[in-house]
C-alpha cells in the first residue's frame, strides 16, 4: 500500500524527501550556524578534520534545540494534506485499482503514519552532506582590533572628529592617509602615512562619505560581508582571509546608526581571526557574541558580498 501512494504522489517524494526538506529550512537560521561555529572556535580544536566533526556535532544539537527541523510526522502530514483530493476521492476516476478504493477509505491519521514510518526506513540522506549542500550565507561584521564596541569607537565633538587612537586604527582600516579626509575636520594633526602595496578597502571618496554621514555620534569602522559554510569550515584561528566584496563604514553601537558604502570592484582587505569574540553578527535573533542589529541603519545594504581564502 505505501509504495503505491508514494508512487502516486510522484517523484517529489523520495528517501530524501525529508532531509533535503529540512536544508532548505536551515537557511533561515544562520544565526545558529554561526552560533555553533563559534562554541566549536572557542574549544580551539586545531585539527581541521576534528573541527568539522565538532561543528556538525554542536550544529546539529542546536538546531534540534531550536525545533528548526521538519519532524517525519510534519512531512507525511504535509505530504498528504498537499494531495488530499487526489488521495481519497475515489469518485474522481473511475476503473481505479482496488486499493485506491481502500486507500479512500482509511484515516487522514493512519495514511500520514504510513508515510512517516516510510520516511523514516528510507531515509538515506547524511546530515553532514545536506547541511553543506544547503549553501548557507552567513552574515559576518569584522571590525580591526575591536575589544569593546563602544570604548573602541572614534568620537566626533563639535563637528570635528576626535583625533586619538581609534581613529588612527580606522584610518589604517580603511588605509587612507589623514591628509584625504576632507569632509570632516580633524581636531588635531596626525602624522601622514599609508601602507605601500595594499588595496584600500575603500577609496578616498568613499571613506569622505562614510565619515560625513556619521556625524555627530561616536564610530567604530568595519566591513560587512556574507561567508559561505564550506569556505567557513576551511578557516580556523590565524588564517589570513581577504575579503573582496560586502560592505564598509561605521557604525555608532551606543546610538544605533551608522553608515556603510558597498565594497568598490578590485578592493579587498585582507585580515586574521584570532578568537571568537572578533566575531559580530548582522542578526538581531543571535543570542551569542557580539551584535549588530537588523535595525541600525549600518546593516540595511550589507547582504550582497563575497568571501575567499588567500
Amino acid at each position: 500500500m505505501i509504495n503505491n501512494i508514494l508512487e502516486l504522489l510522484g517523484d517529489k517524494y523520495t528517501s530524501q524527501t525529508f532531509m533535503r526538506y529540512n536544508s532548505e529550512c536551515l537557511k533561515g537560521y544562520e544565526f545558529s550556524v554561526m552560533f555553533a561555529y563559534t562554541e566549536t572556535l572557542a574549544k580551539k580544536i586545531s585539527d581541521k578534520d576534528e573541527f568539522k566533526k565538532e561543528f556538525l556535532k554542536t550544529l546539529h544539537i542546536e538546531l534540534n534545540d531550536n525545533c528548526t527541523f521538519q519532524s517525519y510526522y510534519n512531512t507525511a502530514e504535509c505530504m498528504v494534506y498537499d494531495h488530499y483530493r487526489l488521495l481519497f476521492n475515489s469518485d474522481e476516476e473511475k476503473n481505479l485499482p482496488q486499493w485506491r478504493y481502500e486507500l479512500a477509505k482509511m484515516s487522514d491519521s493512519k495514511v500520514i503514519e504510513l508515510i512517516e514510518e516510510q520516511l523514516k526506513n528510507e531515509d538515506t540522506s547524511c546530515f553532514e552532506d545536506e547541511i553543506l549542500l544547503a549553501n548557507y550565507k552567513l552574515k559576518f561584521m569584522y571590525s580591526p582590533e575591536l575589544i569593546d564596541t563602544r570604548s573602541s569607537a572614534f568620537r566626533f565633538y563639535d563637528d570635528k572628529i576626535v583625533a586619538n587612537e581609534d581613529f588612527e586604527n580606522a584610518l589604517a582600516f580603511f588605509n587612507t592617509p589623514p591628509a584625504a579626509i576632507t569632509s570632516v575636520k580633524l581636531d588635531r594633526e596626525i602624522k601622514d602615512f599609508i601602507v605601500e602595496d595594499q588595496v584600500n578597502i575603500a577609496s578616498t571618496e568613499t571613506v569622505n562619505t562614510i565619515l560625513a554621514n556619521c556625524m555627530p555620534y561616536s564610530c567604530v569602522p568595519g566591513i560587512i560581508f556574507e561567508i559561505d559554510l564550506k569556505t567557513l569550515l576551511t578557516w580556523s584561528y590565524n588564517t589570513l582571509v581577504k575579503v573582496t566584496g560586502g560592505t564598509v563604514g561605521c557604525i555608532d553601537f551606543k546610538n544605533g546608526s551608522g553608515h556603510c558604502e558597498k565594497v568598490e570592484k578590485g578592493r579587498f582587505i585582507q585580515f586574521k581571526i584570532h578568537s571568537p569574540d572578533e566575531f559580530i553578527f548582522c542578526d538581531e535573533k543571535t543570542h551569542t557574541g557580539k551584535l549588530v542589529q537588523d535595525t541600525f541603519g549600518f546593516t540595511n545594504n550589507a547582504h550582497k558580498a563575497q568571501f575567499e581564502l588567500v
